[in-house]
């Protein structure tokens, strides 16, 4: 797999794949849409002509050609075999911007290197002809042909020269990933190369660990696969946004090449992106579990003697920070009404305790509310609530917010009226940075991840169509945006617990979730909606329904037992449901469902928001007879956040009896 999966950002759409890695999307564009990977025949065709010119000893022709072709090609294919007639031509730095341009496609030196070492050779083997080339020599003076790591030294000491820097970091540091003795005896030339640059490749050189990683293990000893495209100049650093940046890449792109993984856990442990290099070196090990060295990595990564590595792996279990995390979100959500308008009336998943998997929803509308009508909505909430009652708007019921395409601007909207903005959302989405960074900058107050697995062979169970690794890599993509933006959205992960998946996903999803500062909140899965909870607790259900029921942590066939053996509780009339005082739920099309867990419409309130006020649609819903069973059968408790003491009780042992519960905090 080339390096090119890995240097595209995680895309929007498949037709539509845009490099976002090494750097905002403005300078991308000087480079327009990236072409296909095969060279086109008139790319091929002005590459032999420039070649026929270079034979023909016309050589402006063939110099003029060729910066023609470097402007116009990003096929890297082209770019490489204009910078060896470059090189052949003495146009040092005209090849430098070549290499450059293939780097950022993802293409390295090492298949072409002896194209490459011959025009280095012919003109560093000589100071009369390093002198013509219009670079500094820097006492490189070729005595035979260049070897890899040789080549990879001499392109990265005048890519450094020329200020292309990370093509100067990608080469030097793939040149001592290939031969460290080349590398340590090659002299830096201080006179042009900046004190950053020097740094740098100083950091290199006093890593005796990662080369003797990169001896002993040959996944580690791929040079056309430089880690370093990722690094955004002036720091050689992963720190912070590009180490999240960078496993968001590998898992939303090359999720199963444990070439790539091991590369970029090498390269995160060099910059001190300790929790991401543990991160990376975890899922080498997750691919090929005899991998020896990953796993000795592993081991030795805690123990190191640096004060920094110490505060770093700390961070993955300060339970005070975890608190706080924990106070910021619920804070986000604080709010004396909510409305839950659902402004997508579909779902890109269909999870089997959700009715979106598991209702007949052939008599449900699907569709994409109206910006217009989202803001006649909130004109009449507005109007609606004294203003001393403070409104929350949760964008999503049932329905997927993301795949609303002008999701942005109901954000915005929202906040022009005041009201706080809550998300929640499957994040199983091919998301660029460019969307996510439109989805935060808009200022949601808070935005909740729902999941329900680690790995996919545990999530794909209970999120249907699910693929946890993109999943996975927007988590760490959010990171990276929320760092960039130094934005205060609030970030929860819902882990909806079932019996599969409480034990080690369980924990390994914790971890991941202090590691990337977001609060993580489990909850018991329910089955859903409110109409199929009534009549499971009735007996009423098929065998898909008893299928469902088995995984979770507490029956529902069970409820009514366990809510009659718990004494503080009492049956509740319909006025006691707090959801129904405190909460809407508005539909896309506008019609208004007797409850936010409704979700046939036989069971609408009304038919139109817009067109009945507040009061009458209360009344409405509290006159409708499901409200009544929803009480008499006490599903309401399913909903409501409020568990019965028994009902709890019984979940803990479920998940206890086949090993998957220690303790009550899910340690």
């Amino acid at each position: 797999m080339s390096y090119q999966n890995v240097a595209e950002i995680i895309t929007e759409t498949d037709s539509n794949r845009t490099g976002d890695l090494c750097g905002s999307t403005e300078e991308k564009s000087e480079s327009g849409t990236v072409s296909e990977k095969t060279s086109s025949s008139s790319d091929i065709d002005r590459i032999a002509m420039a070649r026929e010119y270079l034979k023909k000893g016309i050589l402006d022709k063939a110099h003029h050609l060729i910066a023609e072709i470097i402007k116009a090609s990003l096929e890297p294919d082209t770019l490489i075999k204009a910078a060896i007639i470059s090189l052949e031509l003495g146009q040092i730095k005209l090849s430098l911007k070549a290499l450059d341009k293939a780097r950022e496609q993802g293409r390295g030196i090492s298949t072409e290197y002896e194209e490459i070492a011959r025009p280095l050779y012919q003109w560093f083997g000589s100071e009369k002809k390093c002198a013509d080339s219009g670079v500094n020599q820097h006492n490189i003076l070729l005595k035979k042909l260049p070897s890899l790591a040789e080549t990879y030294c001499v392109i990265g000491i005048f890519a450094a020269e020329c200020d292309y820097v990370r093509l100067a970091l990608k080469n030097l540091e793939t040149a001592q990933f290939i031969d460290s003795d080349v590398f340590n005896n090659f002299d830096l030339p201080k006179d042009t190369i900046t004190a950053h640059l020097i740094d740098c490749i100083l950091s290199i050189r006093k890593n005796p660990y990662l080369t003797d990683l990169a001896r002993e293990t040959p996944a580690f000893q791929q040079p056309q696969l430089p880690i370093f495209e990722v690094i955004n100049p002036p720091e050689l650093s992963y720190r912070d946004q590009d180490a999240h940046l960078a496993i968001a890449h590998l898992y939303g792109q090359a999720s199963d090449d444990i070439v790539q993984w091991a590369m970029t856990a090498q390269s995160l442990y060099a910059s001190a992106a300790i929790r991401e290099a543990i991160t990376a070196f975890e899922r080498v090990v997750e691919l090929q579990p005899n991998n020896d060295l990953a796993t000795r990595a592993l081991w030795h990564l805690p123990k190191l003697d640096n004060s920094e590595l110490d505060r770093l792996l700390s961070v993955r279990f300060d339970a005070n920070k975890m608190e706080q995390l924990r106070e910021k979100y619920y804070a986000a959500r604080q709010a004396d009404y909510y409305y839950n308008i659902d402004i997508v009336g579909t779902c890109n998943l269909r999870c089997p305790s959700c009715p979106v998997g598991n209702f007949d929803d052939s008599g449900i509308p699907k569709g994409f509310m109206d910006l217009n009508k989202y803001e006649r909505i909130l004109s009449k909430i507005k109007k609606s609530h004294d203003p001393s009652v403070s409104i929350a708007i949760d964008i999503h019921n049932w329905g997927e917010s993301l795949l609303h395409p002008k999701l942005p601007e109901f954000i915005k909207k929202t906040r022009e009226y005041g009201f706080l903005v809550g998300l929640s959302s499957n994040l199983n989405h091919n998301l660029s940075r460019k969307k996510l960074e439109e989805i935060i900058r808009a200022e949601p107050d808070a935005l909740r991840i729902s999941l329900s697995g680690f790995s996919n062979e545990i999530h794909m169970q209970t999120h249907t169509r699910g693929d946890i690794n993109i999943v996975k890599s927007n988590m760490h993509l959010l990171r990276h945006v929320l760092d960039r933006t130094k934005s205060e959205t609030a970030i929860e992960i819902g882990y909806m617990v079932y019996k599969h998946n409480f034990s080690d996903d369980f924990v390994r999803m914790r971890l991941l979730a202090e590691e990337l500062d977001f609060h993580f909140d489990w909850i018991f899965a329910v089955y859903m909606p409110v109409e199929k909870t009534i009549t499971a607790i009735r007996g009423e259900y098929d065998q898909a329904d008893k299928e469902i029921f088995e995984n979770l942590p507490v029956d529902p066939r069970e409820w009514t037992e366990l809510v009659d053996g718990s004494g503080a509780f009492r049956k509740n009339t319909p006025g006691d449901c707090h959801l129904k005082k405190h909460r809407m739920a508005i539909n896309f099309d506008g019609t208004v469902p007797i409850c936010c867990a409704s979700y046939s419409y036989d069971n609408i309130a009304v038919k139109d928001f817009l067109a009945v006020s507040h009061e009458e649609i209360q009344k409405c819903r509290s006159d409708h007879s499901l409200c009544g069973d929803c009480m008499d059968s006490n599903a309401y408790f399913f909903y409501s956040g409020v568990h019965p003491e028994m009902g709890e009780r019984k979940a803990y042992k479920t998940l206890s009896e086949i090993g998957a519960f220690v303790g009550k905090d899910g340690r």
